[in-house]
């Protein structure tokens, strides 16, 4: 399916109950955590494909992840797109959008998404440290970026 600027639309919204139709893994749950968060919709031809979900600088105050303080900086903890969708430039496209040229963000990735972290180079992220959880009895190995 070809893409282009016509079919492409792109809106702001609290509306968590799209986040939950698009992920259903997700739980609402999840929202608790980042109260204050912003989330950015992705629509192709009138059809919801992904999402980004933001929890913004001037909302966290003091911040620190596996030991590192991430004050002013943004947190984008979810960034998604369905994925018959995927590859066609939506999500560069999607977080293009968001982000502010000289605006301060971190992130997680999974150490084995290439895709997303090539997207995440694009943007101007760059490996700030590694970092092991153990999630669901598995060990899961997350990289954090930074811009």
């Amino acid at each position: 399916m070809q893409v282009n600027d016509q079919s492409f639309r792109f809106e702001e919204s609290v509306d968590l109950r799209r986040v939950l139709e698009l992920d259903p893994q997700m739980t609402s749950e999840i929202f608790d955590l980042f109260p204050d968060s912003i989330y950015y919709f992705c629509y192709v031809n009138s059809v919801l494909v992904g999402h980004l979900a933001i929890q913004m600088a001037k909302n966290m105050g003091h911040i620190v992840i596996d030991g590192e303080n991430m004050a002013g900086r943004s947190y984008i903890w979810a960034v998604e797109i369905i994925e018959e969708y995927r590859g066609k430039g939506l999500g560069f496209r999607m977080m293009k959008e968001v982000l502010q040229p000289d605006g301060k963000y971190f992130l997680r990735v999974e150490k084995d998404n290439v895709a997303a972290i090539n997207l995440y180079k694009k943007l101007g992220f760059k490996f700030y440290k590694e970092n092991t959880r153990i999630v669901d009895g598995k060990e899961v190995i997350r990289d954090i970026m930074s811009r």
